[in-house]
């Protein structure tokens, strides 16, 4: 089985939370990864720099490329909650495993 991408919609983007004049910066750790189908699921690790003494959130979900949500991964949607002093959370994303040959396929996370 050939692996399905997963990469952020925009290898620069970047979300940002305002306050005080200062922000939270949330980013993916690496900003594309592949797998193999029967892996079970993969993991995403996303960072926060800037101001993280207040607590912070970020939304994130999936999107379709070539991989289809439903068909070749399950879809996720959601808020990572940040505690003050909190830098690193995880989004885990089911890959469902089949046994027809597909091509190179990819989808898309997301942050909000």
């Amino acid at each position: 089985t050939d692996p399905a991408k997963i990469v952020p919609l925009d290898d620069d983007e970047e979300v940002h939370l305002e306050s005080k004049c200062e922000y939270s910066t949330f980013s993916f750790a690496c900003c594309k990864m592949a797998c193999m189908e029967d892996v079970g699921k993969v993991e995403l690790l996303v960072l926060r720099e800037g101001l993280t003494t207040m607590p912070a959130s970020v939304g994130y979900r999936t999107k379709d490329g070539t991989a289809k949500a439903g068909n070749d991964y399950e879809p996720v949607e959601g808020r990572l909650y940040f505690g003050a002093g909190e830098t690193e959370k995880n989004i885990a994303i089911k890959i469902v495993d089949d046994d027809t040959y597909e091509e190179r396929e990819e989808f898309y996370v997301e942050l909000q």
